[in-house]
């Protein structure tokens, strides 16, 4: 036993002597290994913690991600309640345009009332071409809502209230079929809304008369000249608009009268009443409101 103490005591006087020159170049081979390739030095970034396993397979969310989802509901909502509401279109005809617009423009939920001509079969037509009464074309106001604030219903109501719908192309002094009482309805629910309003209206006897109204579909829509929008607002007044319309007329009479023999005594026939007479016809042909 005793030969082999010598040789077990080399070992372990080896062993305390070499453990710090392995220790120093074990800590010299992390240095190295934790250094960039610059040169510099950064400690070793910790692991990110991975979510919690439930024994049934689902993970637990963290406080990061509870907070992260209820800021991206947040942003939605936001997003949502900031969004252009949605608008509807609704036309009506009562006679003239500039009445017409003035009385839907100022309403709340109202977002732009526009004159112009519908109910037509020329496309485009001009002011002066709808008020020779030969176009078809009704003098109607095209009003963009916001349903959410005002609904079609109360359209119809201020629609009634605005004009005499028992009236035959004509409402005040203005008289021709472009001056006819008519709703042109956008959808199958506008067009039961307005047979709804008028069959209270009928069965309530809230006018003296029978209710000409006419229900016809929107086909086109042909804004007015720039002059007759927003009239009122340019401090116009309606007697310009009348003498507009008698010169248009005398033009028309005197283009109409060239050319033909002149009756003795007999009064050449103006277009005023060849107007007249077109309403009449129109008017014969025309249903109100079934």
């Amino acid at each position: 036993m005793r030969s082999h103490w010598p040789a077990v005591r080399r070992a372990v006087l080896a062993m305390f002597l070499l453990a710090p020159a392995a220790l120093a170049q074990e800590r010299a081979t992390d240095a190295q290994d934790q250094a960039q390739p610059d040169g510099s030095s950064t400690p070793k970034k910790s692991a990110a913690a991975k979510p919690k396993t439930r024994r049934n397979g689902s993970t637990r969310s963290t406080p990061a991600d509870t907070a992260g989802a209820s800021s991206s509901l947040a942003s939605t909502s936001a997003s949502a309640s900031t969004a252009a509401p949605k608008t509807e279109l609704a036309t009506f005809g009562a006679g003239c345009f500039w009445h017409v617009e003035d009385t839907f423009e100022h309403l709340k939920g109202v977002k732009n009332a526009v004159s112009g001509y519908s109910g037509g079969h020329i496309a485009y037509p001009s002011y002066e071409m709808v008020h020779t009464g030969e176009t078809g074309h009704a003098e109607v106001v095209q009003v963009e809502y916001d349903p959410s604030v005002i609904s079609y219903e109360d359209l119809l109501k201020i629609f009634w209230r605005s004009h005499d719908p028992t009236s035959i192309n004509r409402q005040g002094e203005d008289e021709g079929p472009q001056y006819r009482s008519v709703i042109f309805f956008h959808s199958e629910a506008q067009r039961k809304a307005a047979l709804k309003s008028y069959e209270q209206l009928t069965r309530a006897r809230a006018f003296r008369g029978p209710i000409v109204t006419q229900l016809a579909p929107m086909r086109a829509f042909f804004p007015a000249e720039d002059y007759h929008q927003n009239y009122y607002s340019g401090m116009r007044t309606t007697t310009n608009r009348r003498r507009r319309a008698a010169a248009s007329r005398v033009k028309q009479a005197q283009s109409k009268s060239k050319g033909a023999a002149k009756p003795a005594q007999k009064p050449v026939s103006t277009p005023a009443t060849a107007t007249d007479d077109s309403a009449a016809s129109e008017h014969d042909s025309a249903k109100p409101i079934p």
